[in-house]
């Protein structure tokens, strides 16, 4: 059998199978009484580390890394590779000048099993009409697409989803992946884009992303439809922890480096994959890979984190890269000093927007 690992258990609560084959043990004759047997293994104690994390037993640290590892498989990649190139072929098929670039956890590289697909596209044809009527207008294509695959459609449920930013959903037949297409919407580029260079800097950073959103989905924490948390805050959570909640930081501020990403900024028909490492270690002003930590330290470190922080008073900013920002309003009731709007729960502050935005605020 091949032994499943421990992302494909979390994830998609499957149960280990049990080998029906394998012979019957030996009845043994000789009879030991417990209190004959006396046995003293002494473990050896995790290293120091600075997560304030105490590891009584070395082996229990190695165990947790090595499951974190884990959930670098990328088996679920066929079914989500094969649903991306379906859509973009009948996208194409019907505006041959869309302009589509994958956004989300996979484009990212912190995708984990139950992880969709998200898109954000541009169709330079379509001039007229709000957003959710061109939407509406593709997903009528979508809908009644002419050619399918063993008698089955190419795509289902597909409709368009009302919200503050419209989303046209989808299913892929074949693959049973959901799919999230945005149009004229920059912000889901500009967010993947941001993951994609954290995660160039420390490749921890994406394992731990996923270690800790595979949590989030199992324990409830995380689901904006259900007044949770978004994908994407507990991302932007994890990268303030390693900015702030650890000495030394694991990863800096890039955004303190560059001022040009402090505010909107284009990200084109490709991700920009800037060598943020090499700037950093010209720059000089944060010594990259100081902290030493292991995954299975930085995981538990962040939940014991969050699980102390004052969320009543302080809120969350990975461009400031701080370890706590005190919430303060004026006698108007009117936030001050860059807090967002909405701010009265749990704050993480967007990374680019001029006009404070809070990410978390569906909670």
């Amino acid at each position: 059998m091949i032994p499943l690992s421990y992302s494909a258990i979390v994830t998609k609560n499957r149960v280990a199978e049990v080998s029906t084959s394998a012979p019957a043990a030996p009845e043994c004759s000789l009879k030991i009484s417990p209190s004959e047997i006396k046995m003293s293994i002494k473990h050896k104690k995790g290293p120091v580390n600075s997560c304030g994390i105490d590891f009584e037993k070395t082996y229990v640290e190695h165990k947790i890394s090595q499951e974190i590892e884990s959930f670098d498989n990328k088996d679920h990649h066929v079914a989500l590779e094969q649903a991306a190139k379906c859509f973009k072929k009948v996208l194409h098929r019907f505006f041959p000048d869309a302009k589509c670039l994958m956004t989300g956890s996979m484009a990212a590289g912190v995708d984990i099993y139950t992880s969709d697909l998200d898109f954000s596209i541009k169709i330079p044809s379509m001039t007229q009409g709000s957003t959710f009527q061109k939407l509406r207008e593709i997903s009528e294509e979508f809908k009644y697409v002419s050619y399918k695959i063993k008698n089955e459609k190419v795509f289902e449920k597909v409709k368009v989803q009302r919200a503050y930013v419209p989303v046209l959903q989808m299913k892929h037949g074949r693959t049973d992946v959901s799919i999230d297409v945005a149009i004229d919407n920059d912000t889901s580029k500009r967010n993947t884009q941001l993951l994609r260079w954290y995660a160039k800097i420390d490749k921890r950073f994406p394992l731990l992303c996923k270690a800790v959103k595979a949590w989030a989905s199992k324990v409830g924490v995380e689901g904006s439809s259900e007044v949770r948390l978004n994908s994407f805050s507990i991302c932007l959570m994890l990268i303030n922890y390693l900015q702030a909640g650890v000495i030394p930081a694991v990863l800096p501020s890039i955004q303190r480096f560059s001022r040009n990403f402090n505010q909107d900024f284009a990200v084109g028909d490709e991700y920009d994959d800037f060598d943020w490492r090499g700037k950093i270690e010209k720059d000089g002003k944060f010594v990259l890979d100081a902290n030493k930590s292991s995954l299975a330290a930085l995981y538990i470190g962040f939940l014991k984190y969050y699980s102390e922080f004052d969320f009543k008073r302080n809120w969350i900013s990975v461009k400031r890269g701080v370890v706590m920002m005190e919430k303060r309003w004026d006698k108007n009731e009117k936030p001050l000093g860059g807090l967002p709007e909405l701010s009265r729960y749990i704050v993480v502050e967007d990374p680019f927007l001029t006009v404070p935005r809070n990410c978390a605020g569906t909670v």
